[in-house]
């Protein structure tokens, strides 16, 4: 039963690996290039007479962190423009948009006045064009950017359940895990 109980074990760990590298893949493939066009403006929202505040760039990332593009602006600038070619690496994305003010001050994660419906994110798809409405949040308390990469939540969560399942089997084999006897 020990031995059984280890081989479970080692094939769970073996799916867990590739599942999580095969996700990956998928999750992060190839980007398209000349896919999508986006602009970034103030036409609604809380900024709409002023536009942007200070001179800076804003950068729009897709929900894996890659940058998709960004905007060099002057202050009162409202509008990027359309921003053809951008290469994003599914069909649609969601986007967050962040100000680098030019002066050095803390970035600023913006607000999205049209986000993707029931989230807080902009979004992008592929053969067309779309304007994320950006405004600067009602307090801009400096942020902390995160630090991204190809591992998304969607990869992490499976590898981990699938982690500490063969973990569990292994405990268990090994002895280390009791588990009573259910005889009667």
């Amino acid at each position: 039963m020990k031995k059984l109980m280890i081989v479970v074990g080692v094939l769970v760990l073996l799916t867990a690996l590739t599942t999580s590298l095969a996700s990956a893949a998928v999750a992060v493939g190839p980007a398209q290039q000349d896919s999508a066009c986006a602009r970034f403006n103030f036409l609604r929202g809380r900024d709409r007479d002023t536009g942007s505040r200070s001179a800076g760039v804003y950068e729009m990332r897709d929900s894996l962190g890659s940058l998709v593009t960004s905007w060099e602006a002057k202050t009162g600038d409202k509008d990027s423009g359309e921003i053809p070619g951008l290469a994003i690496a599914r069909p649609s994305v969601h986007v967050t948009v962040t100000f680098f003010p030019a002066d050095g001050s803390s970035p600023i994660q913006m607000e999205i006045v049209n986000p993707a419906a029931g989230t807080s994110f902009g979004w992008l798809s592929r053969d067309m064009c779309h304007s994320v409405e950006i405004q600067y949040p009602m307090t801009t308390a400096p942020i902390v950017l995160p630090v991204t990469g190809f591992a998304t939540s969607t990869v992490i969560g499976p590898a981990i359940g699938f982690v500490l399942l063969a973990v569990a089997f292994m405990l268990i084999a090994a002895g280390l895990w009791p588990i009573e006897d259910n005889k009667r």
